[in-house]
């Protein structure tokens, strides 16, 4: 976290910008000001004895203010006035100043009204307080969901404070958006669960009915749309690393009286063992997106198997997002662009993408100027050289189109014995000669470009200038959302998140 400091009267205390939607949980008044200090340690205040020992714990109390510069005159007769500079920093006895306006000791402070109801806060560890803050995620999705906003106007912020929410949630409002109060801070605001797919958990159905993908950690439900992410971080543990919550929640493999068998063939203590194994592994989604007109701006996508999934055909934008896993982990029918995004594979061997783009549905996955690395994590060991391939359709003749990325070695290429650089999931039936994937100006990490006549398998196409600026252009794939019903896309209406140069709409193949 960013430690803003600004001198004044010996003591300091940084201020939190923004605007808050919540009273202080004092005499129920509102101000313009607000100071915090450092997250775990009280400021002892120079002057006034607020809570009879002279300590205050100030981020609990005017964390729900917002503070804007300028000068805050206090009291006509004394003339004391809060000197807060652009940057939002106060010191601490100008805190203390804004501390005693806050809870009405000076009666002409200058106040100001916040819209409660557009933005809420979501901490879990009681930094902020008040009417519309929530200790847990899923307490402010329901509330969200039941205040579902109706238009743009009406958008609902979600704004997170650094923590792990161990939840899973499904949002179902639209017009909402998810954003860390503090993305600079060292501490993520980190969505997790740990759902494994086909494994069975005491918190679904009384352990009777096993995990799936509706069960992703965090689901954006398909009435959800015109959804927003900035710097958040969305995780699966599941094939990670194990909790208590999972230990206790975990059905373990066992014979019912009626001589059926239930739960898992692996114990928790045997996952435990080896919990990273891939004869352990299985889809664990920590995003599902069912909604079209979602934007993820910064994020982190974490998991193993079917990290991130893209359904029901919707149009979905990732812009400088951090995005890993081993096997399919960038799945679904969606159509997405991945402007900028570093998609990282920490395990040896797997698949970047299962796409199950229909037939008919012209557009699928575009990765633009991406980084495709193989960066290990603390848990992990670097990857072999071209253990992995870029994808392998999933349900359908998939659409995958990799535009100016960079590529480090762990990816194959049609001359890797017994991998090519893209592969048949297993007996479905889609080839990926069949599928419709694509390069163009890959390089590898230092930016030299590789040679794609050599290392393209026969089938894949290598895209022209004059394509990649009109029919492969990212504007085409968000321009128009894809209607299953119609088996063709809907009428343009103007969706552009990364502001890319508009053209005229050509369908692949009709340039």
């Amino acid at each position: 976290m960013r430690n803003h400091k600004w001198r004044r009267c010996g003591r300091y205390v940084a201020a939190a910008l923004g605007i808050a939607a919540f009273t202080v949980c004092l005499p129920a008044v509102r101000a313009k000001a607000a100071v915090t200090s450092d997250w775990s340690e009280p400021v002892l205040l120079d002057k006034g004895d607020l809570n009879g020992d002279g300590r205050y714990t100030v981020r609990d109390a005017l964390r729900a203010l917002q503070i804007n510069a300028g000068l805050y005159e206090a009291d006509e007769q004394t003339k004391e006035r809060a000197d807060v500079n652009a940057d939002g920093l106060v010191s601490a006895d100008d805190a203390l100043l804004l501390l005693k306006a806050a809870v009405g000791e000076y009666s002409n402070f200058g106040y100001e009204k916040p819209q409660e109801e557009r933005v809420i806060y979501v901490d879990s560890k009681s930094y902020t307080t008040g009417t519309h803050c929530f200790r847990t995620l899923g307490e402010a999705v329901d509330y969200v969901n039941q205040h579902a906003p109706t238009c743009e106007e009406e958008r609902i912020t979600l704004r997170f404070a650094p923590g792990t929410y161990r939840e899973h949630t499904t949002l179902t409002a639209p017009y909402v958006t998810y954003e860390a109060m503090y993305p600079d801070a060292e501490e993520e605001a980190n969505l997790t669960f740990y759902y494994g797919c086909g494994m069975y958990y005491w918190s679904i159905s009384d352990g009777n009915v096993s995990a799936s993908s509706n069960h992703a950690s965090t689901v954006i439900a398909s009435t959800a749309h015109d959804f927003i992410a900035k710097n958040m971080m969305f995780e699966n543990s599941y094939n990670i690393y194990v909790t208590e919550e999972e230990r206790e929640d975990y059905r373990k493999y066992a014979r019912g009286e009626d001589g059926n068998w239930y739960g898992n063939a692996l114990t928790i203590e045997q996952r435990e063992k080896d919990i990273r194994s891939s004869k352990n592994q299985t889809q664990g989604l920590a995003l599902r997106v069912d909604a079209d007109r979602s934007a993820f701006y910064e994020c982190k996508m974490i998991g193993r198997q079917d990290t991130l999934l893209m359904n029901q055909s919707n149009r979905v934008y990732y812009e400088n997002c951090y995005i890993e896993g081993t096997v399919d982990f960038i799945y679904g029918n969606g159509t997405a662009v991945f402007e900028s995004c570093t998609i990282n594979s920490p395990y040896n061997a797997g698949h970047i993408t299962a796409a199950s783009t229909a037939e008919t549905q012209p557009y699928g996955f575009l990765f633009k100027d991406c980084m495709l690395t193989c960066d290990p994590t603390t848990e992990s060991s670097a990857p072999k050289e071209e253990s992995y391939s870029l994808g392998r359709p999933w349900n359908g003749p998939a659409m995958v189109v990799f535009y100016n990325c960079r590529m480090d070695k762990h990816i194959s290429n049609k001359d890797t014995p017994n991998f090519d650089r893209f592969v048949q999931m297993g007996g479905n039936g889609f080839l990926p000669e069949n599928a419709r994937y694509a390069e163009y100006g890959t390089m590898d990490m230092e930016g030299n470009l590789i040679d794609l006549e050599v290392v393209a398998p026969s089938y894949e196409k290598l895209l022209t200038d004059q394509e990649i600026q009109t029919s492969y252009a990212p504007y085409a794939f968000l321009a128009a959302k894809y209607n299953p019903s119609t088996r063709q896309l809907d009428e343009p209406d103007g969706w552009n998140p990364g502001n890319y140069p508009v053209v005229p709409l050509v369908l692949p193949g009709e340039e």
